[in-house]
């Protein structure tokens, strides 16, 4: 059975150079390489799902007598009055602390106006009671912003609707990132496995695809491996090296899933069009970053387009991507995967400062 998200799961794996050169160095040289030329698998291109086409941003729409929602809605309204509240309670903490929970105040209300404007009326939030101290604030505050991952995520894999279920795997994944040591909080346990076997047709389908475009993104991380340099700059070697594994052991486990469903996995193509030309150290990390963007859309996009039995892959992965975007020196984001919502937000609205 291939039902464990557990391919990445584990913690960084240290990738040899000589694997990640030979890698990239047989990619550069399997085939002709245009920067000009389209990836295509055989459909045109307004049937594919390309990561970060407007046909793969599903926005949610309103479900007012959806209970999950409410209690999701209820549960992040809690959560955002608390991060409020403490932060007018300690004005007169430190600096440090006070951009920390400006920071958790915005994506909170952010992710807040996203759920109220789904339903009827907004979700009345708990009274909160402020921590006497702002360190000790903060740290509550972060206690049960991880106890909210949590609930976003499992309403996530549950969700009938897979544009809600985006959006919700998109809360959790930013989340994530304002945690300290987030990826000491990634854990695919706590997640539902993929179950191939109750698959429908249009899981096999969604998953098929984003296969495609996985195949794609090892090939060019490879690539991004032979630039780098374990020399000039070894931490940021390790993580394109990690990030490279991660990307086979996602091919994989998506190959292993679709056998099991009775599917035939699609092949890797022998080369594509390289994204940059920029062969310097530089280049390589905003490579990697810009490669990891687009790993992002990919998963939020299989989040929306899977039903529940195919769809904890893909938040596992949203996951693993948005902390891997802070490593390789990204900014946290409101909704990772899915920055149209922060335009829906503003639109509503919402005091929203940045995404």
């Amino acid at each position: 059975m291939h039902q464990k998200v557990g391919l990445w799961a584990s913690s960084p794996r240290v990738t040899s150079r000589r694997l990640v050169l030979a890698a990239g160095l047989a990619m550069i040289g399997g085939g002709a390489v245009s920067s000009c030329t389209a990836v295509t698998d055989g459909r045109p291109e307004s049937d594919r799902t390309a990561s970060g086409a407007s046909s793969i941003q599903p926005s949610p729409s309103r479900q007012a007598d959806d209970p999950a929602l409410l209690r999701a809605a209820t549960a992040v309204a809690t959560v955002s009055a608390y991060a409020e509240t403490a932060q007018q309670t300690h004005q007169d903490g430190a600096p440090a602390v006070r951009r920390t929970l400006g920071a958790h105040v915005e994506m909170l209300t952010a992710h807040r106006a996203l759920l109220d404007g789904l339903l009827d009326a907004p979700a009345t939030p708990e009274t909160p009671v402020i921590a006497n101290s702002p360190m000790a604030a903060l740290d509550e505050l972060l206690r049960r912003e991880q106890l909210l991952i949590d609930t976003v995520r499992t309403a996530a894999v549950a969700a009938s609707d897979g544009a809600l279920a985006r959006a919700y795997a998109s809360l959790a994944a930013a989340l994530l990132q304002r945690q300290p040591r987030a990826r000491d909080l990634l854990d695919p346990a706590r997640i539902p496995p993929p179950t191939a076997t109750a698959w429908t047709p249009s899981d096999t389908a969604a998953v098929t695809d984003a296969l495609v475009r996985i195949h794609r993104l090892l090939w060019l991380a490879g690539v991004v491996g032979a630039r780098s340099s374990a020399s000039q700059r070894p931490r940021d070697y390790a993580m394109i090296t990690a990030w490279y594994a991660d990307l086979r052991a996602e091919r994989d486990q998506l190959v292993g899933l679709l056998a099991e469903s009775g599917a035939a996995p699609v092949a890797a193509r022998a080369s594509y069009p390289l994204t940059t030309r920029d062969r310097t150290v530089d280049g390589s990390l905003a490579s990697a970053r810009s490669l990891n963007t687009e790993a992002m859309q990919l998963h939020a996009w299989l989040v929306a387009a899977t039903t529940p039995a195919a769809r904890g892959v893909a938040v596992a992965a949203l996951e693993y991507d948005a902390v891997r975007a802070l490593a390789l020196r990204g900014t946290p984001e409101n909704f990772p995967g899915a920055g149209e919502l922060a335009d829906r937000v503003r639109a509503s609205g919402a005091p929203l400062a940045s995404d």
